[in-house]
């Protein structure tokens, strides 16, 4: 698990390193300075010429010490400075100093170039207003010159908490950052802007965090070791029972997409309720599930649609719902019924979140519900957010952290804010947020991928939250699989649940 820190939290972090443990500000200072040196020796050689743009604050005294360690070991540097020597902070002033002694170029205008590197070291993580005409001239000339463009903890310009751009931002090919990983390099826009993210350890560590741990994590390769063990004595009741309800009279792809991904993900025993029409094809597609079929609706008698929820749902210890059911009458008529339903945990999807987005009736069912019991996972992907929340979608994304763990904790509910970057809230705002994962997975069917597999973790004994945080991340692993097996132009749905048979190894 790797920890992510807000910009106000990373700067606490180095109070805590200097004040607490005792490590001088200067040595944090040069471990980064090193850490960024040793990532670009593996770049470029020693005869390219770098330019470092510094600014007066300690990101600015980190290019310093940057350009002293390259220049010592015989690469062509030369530092411009951005503001006035009056700015310095302590530190920065120390190592200006001490370029100044190795005799290393210092310029007050932008050199044209070209240069093999240019490496930003202006900002860092506390800038939190727009940029000034001049700053935004700055990073449009750099933007333009070739060269590696190499950003120095985060990219200037961008807000570490929010990953806005706060005018013109620097646009690096890689960025190095310190410690820990800011969450505004995480989040669009500002995540286009990172290039490749490397994290590297300068000497601030868990301990520095003195028992107030963040609330925000991603996962890493290692953490698949959380995946629900397999019990050798099980059987498939072990394994989850599961009940989806999905597909409508019109299709049967999201029923397909889901069902499928939950068994490929381990559930034991999958029930699918599902329209009479796609009897047919869900038998040939999928006769591992076993199948309660409702008829067409009938406004004056419904007992068909009744009688085969009952069924699904009694003998199932987890509930997933939404994925292709339609927002019509008899879909609402279904989601009537999820409410009115025992305490099992229940995982809405799709047109579920829009049908309660529609009517106001289910939204205070839903409260009334996971007030009783918090056992409610939500999956909209961005527009289905923006629904729920009655709010523009341009809003959303620019406060989507924000709305996110208000609704969790208003509606006591796991969210799964799925886009680019997917965020799992929980109600007490836990955030994980989402590192893996790529473009070829904007396709049709990828969220009931998402969802199946979901359903299926938490049918295996997983708790809500973690359930949804694994999956997300499973989801993402599987489709840089099918990407690396092919090209983020072929890849589907179906690839995912595919790639489950090497991710899940």
């Amino acid at each position: 698990m790797q920890y992510i820190v807000t910009g106000k939290q990373m700067k606490q972090l180095d109070k805590n390193t200097t004040s607490v443990f005792q490590v001088p500000g200067m040595v944090l200072m040069e471990r980064a300075a090193l850490s960024v040196c040793v990532e670009l020796s593996k770049k470029v050689g020693t005869n390219a010429s770098v330019l470092i743009v510094c600014g007066t604050g300690n990101n600015g005294g980190d290019g310093f010490a940057i350009a002293r360690i390259l220049h010592t070991r015989g690469y062509r540097v030369t530092c411009f400075l951005t503001g006035d020597t009056n700015s310095f902070s302590k530190d920065c002033a120390k190592q200006f100093e001490i370029v100044e002694c190795y005799k290393i170029p210092v310029v007050s205008e932008l050199p044209l170039g070209p240069f093999d590197v240019v490496i930003d070291a202006v900002f860092g993580i506390g800038l939190n207003r727009p940029l000034s005409q001049k700053d935004n001239r700055l990073f449009q000339s750099l933007n333009k010159m070739s060269g590696l463009k190499l950003a120095v903890d985060i990219p200037s310009g961008i807000n570490a908490d929010t990953g806005a751009v706060m005018g013109t931002a620097f646009i690096a090919d890689l960025t190095v950052t310190f410690a820990f990983c800011k969450v505004g390099m995480l989040l669009a826009p500002g995540k286009n802007l990172c290039g490749s993210i490397i994290v590297t350890d300068i000497g601030i560590t868990k301990e520095s965090f003195c028992g107030e741990l963040p609330s925000m994590f991603s996962y890493q390769k290692q953490d698949l070791i959380t995946l629900p063990k397999r019990n050798i004595d099980g059987n498939k009741s072990t394994f989850g029972k599961l009940a989806i309800i999905a597909g409508n009279h019109e299709g049967s792809g999201a029923c397909q997409l889901c069902s499928k991904s939950a068994y490929r993900s381990g559930a034991g025993y999958v029930r699918v309720l599902t329209s009479a029409n796609n009897f047919e094809i869900m038998s040939l597609s999928l006769p591992e599930a076993v199948l309660h079929l409702y008829t067409a609706f009938n406004s004056q008698e419904n007992t068909s649609l009744e009688k085969a929820f009952a069924e699904t749902v009694i003998k199932s210890n987890v509930i997933l719902a939404g994925p292709g059911i339609g927002t019509g009458e008899q879909s609402v008529a279904i989601i009537k019924l999820l409410m009115e339903t025992e305490q099992k945990p229940l995982i809405l999807d799709a047109d579920a979140l829009n049908i309660i987005a529609f009517h106001s009736f289910f939204e205070d069912q839903l409260i009334k519900r996971t007030k009783k019991s918090c056992n409610v996972v939500l999956t909209p992907h961005i527009l289905e957010f923006a629904r729920l929340l009655h709010k523009d979608i341009e809003e959303v994304k620019e406060h989507r952290l924000d709305l996110a763990l208000t609704y969790a904790k208003e509606h006591q509910v796991v969210l799964v804010c799925k886009d680019s970057v997917t965020m799992v809230v929980s109600p007490d705002g836990q955030i994980y947020i989402n590192q893996s994962g790529n473009e070829s997975m904007a396709t049709a069917g990828s969220g009931d991928v998402l969802s199946g597999m979901i359903a299926s973790f938490v049918g295996q004994s997983m708790p809500l939250f973690e359930a949804s945080c694994l999956a997300v991340y499973v989801h993402g692993l599987c489709g840089d699989y099918a990407k690396s097996q092919t090209n983020s132009y072929y890849v589907t749905a179906s690839d995912l649940i595919d790639a489950l048979k090497f991710i899940l190894k």
